[in-house]
């Protein structure tokens, strides 16, 4: 039980961040907003808000407009955003899957060990 209450390591992932705005990267949300909105067809940043709140509009639908809307090209593409964050996301996911089955693996020993009269430290020998 104690190692449940271990704290684990920080572990930073470059891959995992924000979207790059490109030149909108410091600048205010309505002006990025505004040139989206213009970008995706939409009169203002308040009806571009309002599609995305009644889902007319995608989160992915926003990131290809900020996209379209840098003029220094630096702005990151969903597809972009999407290569980048995928790979270290599925990393994740199989460490979590690992521990999970080391986990199991180990419960069982304990268990095993425990219908067999063995001590926690035998079953941990195992």
């Amino acid at each position: 039980m104690a190692a449940r209450n271990k704290a684990l390591p920080a572990q930073e992932d470059r891959a995992l961040r924000e979207v790059s705005f490109g030149a909108f990267e410091g600048d205010t949300d309505e002006n990025m907003q505004t040139a989206a909105a213009h970008k995706g067809g939409c009169a203002s940043a308040d009806q571009l808000m309002a599609a995305v709140s009644r889902v007319e509009i995608s989160i992915v639908d926003v990131v290809q407009m900020n996209h379209a809307a840098d003029a220094t090209s630096q702005a990151e593409s969903y597809q972009q955003v999407a290569k980048r964050v995928i790979p270290s996301v599925k990393k994740i996911a199989r460490q979590a899957q690992r521990q999970r089955a080391d986990c199991y693996t180990r419960h069982d020993n304990y268990d095993a060990a425990a219908r067999a009269g063995l001590s926690a430290a035998d079953a941990a020998a195992r």
